[in-house]
């Protein structure tokens, strides 16, 4: 006959067992013991809305998830990290929109994008990207890249070299201080460069010497003191140089080289944005 403690075991592991699964907040077929929320094989088609807010540990794999809506994660104040499927989008070969934005975002998989050869538009602004691994690998159709509001300190080189087709880059309100000068190797077709409200001391070395296409160019907010010759491509219609530490000594530097080619600056550019001092030296 079975002791009594043998009976006992058992059974308060299937009640304790059962109160995990039951417990408010725990989405039907999960585990959950908090900060933990684990959904692994919960046969999960997208992401539930019943999540308990103060996870901090969120994992997905191992489902069918085939959608991931904007602002899905955007009311886990407490979430650190975020476990998606690797095959998340690898029966989405056609997808060429995709919004991730407004959501708690921290790392990504290296191969989380990389069936989506048709992928021309990708937002992942507002999350909480620190660094940026190979993620973007295999998007060479990529038309425009939104990773604005995050907390980047800096770009890998190669990162975007599987990118040619890039023609939109924001990297706006993060806390980018520098950019590898070979970046931009395969992206030398950009038509549009946000770095706003970042780090930057110096317009990167790339903005001169690679853009040739460049038609926005827009690095306000930062602390820029001074720029050197004025050698921005001839294709540039609106440039933003506002609220950095520019001085009227730099616009006089710069007035002798709008008078040395006007046709660059004057009938290309369309719309000029500097610090308000600065106009005093005109």
């Amino acid at each position: 006959m079975p002791s009594l403690v043998a009976i006992m075991i058992p059974l308060l592991f299937l009640l304790f067992f059962g109160y995990i699964l039951s417990i408010p907040g725990c989405p039907q077929k999960c585990f959950c013991i908090h900060p933990l929320t684990d959904c692994r094989h919960a046969n999960l088609n997208e992401v539930p809305p019943d999540f308990d807010q103060k996870t901090e540990t969120l994992i997905l794999n191992e489902n069918s998830l085939s959608l991931i809506p904007r602002g899905a994660f955007q009311n886990f104040h407490n979430l650190t990290f975020l476990d998606l499927p690797l095959k998340l989008f690898k029966k989405t070969k056609k997808l060429v929109w995709l919004n991730l934005a407004d959501n708690r975002l921290d790392l990504l998989d290296i191969n989380i994008f990389s069936s989506l050869e048709k992928l021309s538009y990708l937002d992942l602004s507002n999350n909480r990207l620190q660094m940026l691994t190979s993620m973007f690998a295999g998007l060479s159709q990529l038309d425009t890249l939104m990773l604005a509001s995050n907390y980047l300190h800096t770009i890998p080189q190669g990162v975007l070299d599987s990118t040619p087709k890039l023609k939109i880059l924001d990297l706006s309100h993060n806390k980018i201080s520098h950019l590898p000068n070979c970046l931009f190797n395969s992206t030398m077709n950009l038509n549009d460069l946000l770095l706003d409200d970042n780090n930057f001391t110096v317009i990167p070395h790339a903005v001169f010497t690679i853009f040739h296409n460049l038609e926005h160019f827009s690095i306000s907010k930062n602390r820029i003191q001074n720029v050197l010759p004025f050698v921005f491509v001839s294709k540039l219609r609106k440039l933003d140089l506002s609220s950095n530490l520019l001085s009227v000594g730099w616009h006089l530097c710069n007035q002798r080289m709008l008078m040395m080619d006007p046709i660059i600056i004057i009938f290309q550019l369309c719309q000029l944005n500097i610090p308000v001092t600065a106009l005093l030296g005109i």
